[in-house]
C-alpha cells in the first residue's frame, strides 16, 4: 500500500512538472526585486546582513529581454547568482525568510539554476499538499476532479512556478483545507507541526499573519481550546525567536501600484517600476537600483509609499467607481484562480468564473466555504 502510494505520489509530480513545462514562458518578478533574494541566497555566507550583487540586475536584465520564451525560461532556469562580493548593497525592505527557502531548494535540486530550483522546490510542495488533499477525498469521482481541476490546472500551476514569495501565502490554505477535509489530522501533532511551519511562512509573508492565527486558534476546532491556545503561544514565541526584522510596512505602495492592474486610472502598467518612475517623475529626483539613495533604500521607500497613498486617496475621491470595480473584480479572482499578470483577458475570465462559484455558493448556502474563501 504505502509502495503504491508512493508510486503514485511521484506519477503526480511528474505530472505537474510536465503541465508546468507547457505553461512556463519565463515569467519572473521584476530584476530589480528578484536580485535582492537570488543574489543574497548566494551571497548568505559572505555577511551577517542581507546583501546583494547590484551587477546581478543587469544580467537578469538582458536574460528577460530575451524573445523567445523557450530560450528566455531556459537560460533564466539555468541562472547561478555569483557568490563573489561585487557593487553590494544592503537590503531592507522586506523579510528574508525567501532567501532560506532559495538556498534549501539549492541544495535539493541542486542540478538547475537557482530560479530553476526554487520553481522546482514550489512544485514538490505543491505535489505534497495537493496530494495529501486528493487521498483525504472518499470517493474516485471527488479525486479525479480535485486532480483535474485543481491539482494539475495549467492556471494553478502557471502561479505556482512564479519565482518569488507569492507562492508561499498558499501554503495555510493548503493546511486549513487538509485539516477540515480530514479528521485525522485533527490531531497535537499536526498542530505542532503546523505552527512551527507556520512561523517559518510569516518570515516568507508577513502578511500570512491574520491566516495563520485563525489556523491555529479556530481551525483545529476538535481539539481542546487550552491546546491551540497554547499552541498560538508557541507560535508567537517562534515568530520571535527567528528575529523578525523588517522595515516599518505602510499600505500606500501597494494601493498605489494595484491601481494599474485594470485600466483607467493613471497608473499605466501593474509594476513596482511603474510606480518608482511616476514617484520620481512627481519628485523631479531619479530613483532606480542605481541611484544613491536607491529604490532600496528606507527613506525612499517610506516616501514613495506615503506618496502614493495619497495619490490613491486623491484618485478614490475623484473616480470611486473604479476602485469599487477593481475591488470587485480582486474578490471575484480570489473565488477562482486569481489574476494573471500575463493576460488580462484571462483575468476577468478568472473573475467571471469566481463570480459564478461565488453565486452557486450562495445559492446552496455554504456559508462555511465563502468564510474559507
Amino acid at each position: 500500500m504505502i509502495f503504491q502510494r508512493i508510486l503514485l505520489f511521484i506519477a503526480c509530480f511528474l505530472s505537474v512538472k510536465s503541465v508546468s513545462h507547457f505553461v512556463d514562458r519565463g515569467k519572473i518578478m521584476t530584476p530589480e526585486i528578484t536580485v535582492p533574494y537570488f543574489s543574497g541566497a548566494a551571497l548568505h555566507n559572505s555577511s551577517d546582513k542581507w546583501i546583494f550583487n547590484l551587477n546581478e540586475v543587469d544580467s537578469l536584465k538582458k536574460i528577460s529581454l530575451i524573445a523567445d520564451p523557450v530560450t528566455r525560461r531556459n537560460s533564466i532556469d539555468n541562472y547561478r547568482f555569483s557568490d563573489k562580493q561585487d557593487s553590494t548593497h544592503i537590503y531592507q525592505l522586506n523579510q528574508p525568510g525567501l532567501v532560506y527557502v532559495i538556498i534549501l531548494a539549492k541544495r535539493i535540486f541542486f542540478s538547475q539554476g537557482d530560479i530553476g530550483a526554487l520553481k522546482s522546490l514550489q512544485l514538490f510542495i505543491h505535489t505534497f499538499f495537493c496530494f495529501l488533499i486528493l487521498m483525504s477525498f472518499k470517493s474516485r469521482k471527488k479525486q479525479i476532479l480535485f486532480f483535474l481541476l485543481y491539482f494539475i490546472n495549467p492556471a494553478i500551476i502557471y502561479l505556482t512556478i512564479f519565482p518569488f514569495y507569492y507562492y508561499w501565502q498558499v501554503i495555510g490554505s493548503y493546511i486549513l483545507v487538509l485539516i477540515l477535509l480530514n479528521p485525522n489530522y485533527q490531531s497535537v501533532l499536526t498542530l505542532l507541526l503546523t505552527t512551527l511551519l507556520l512561523a517559518c511562512i510569516y518570515h516568507i509573508r508577513i502578511s500570512t499573519l491574520p491566516l495563520s492565527a485563525f489556523i491555529i486558534l479556530f481551525g483545529f476546532y476538535k481539539l481542546p481550546l487550552m491546546r491551540r491556545s497554547l499552541a498560538f503561544l508557541v507560535f508567537v514565541f517562534s515568530v520571535y525567536l527567528m528575529e523578525p526584522a523588517y522595515l516599518a510596512k505602510h499600505p500606500g505602495h501597494v494601493m498605489y501600484s494595484s491601481l494599474g492592474a485594470y485600466p483607467g486610472s493613471p497608473v499605466k502598467g501593474f509594476s513596482d517600476n511603474v510606480s518608482f518612475e511616476n514617484y520620481s517623475k512627481a519628485t523631479g529626483k531619479i530613483y532606480s537600483y542605481e541611484s544613491n539613495p536607491s529604490m532600496y533604500d528606507a527613506e525612499v521607500i517610506m516616501g514613495e509609499a506615503k506618496w502614493g497613498m495619497n495619490e490613491f486617496i486623491s484618485f478614490a475621491k475623484d473616480k470611486p467607481l473604479i476602485v469599487i470595480r477593481n475591488a470587485g473584480l480582486n474578490l471575484m479572482e480570489s473565488f477562482s484562480f486569481g489574476y494573471l499578470t500575463s493576460s488580462l483577458t484571462l483575468t476577468y475570465f478568472s473573475a467571471l468564473v469566481g463570480l459564478g462559484f461565488f453565486v452557486l455558493l450562495l445559492v446552496r448556502k455554504n456559508i462555511h466555504m465563502l468564510l474559507l474563501f
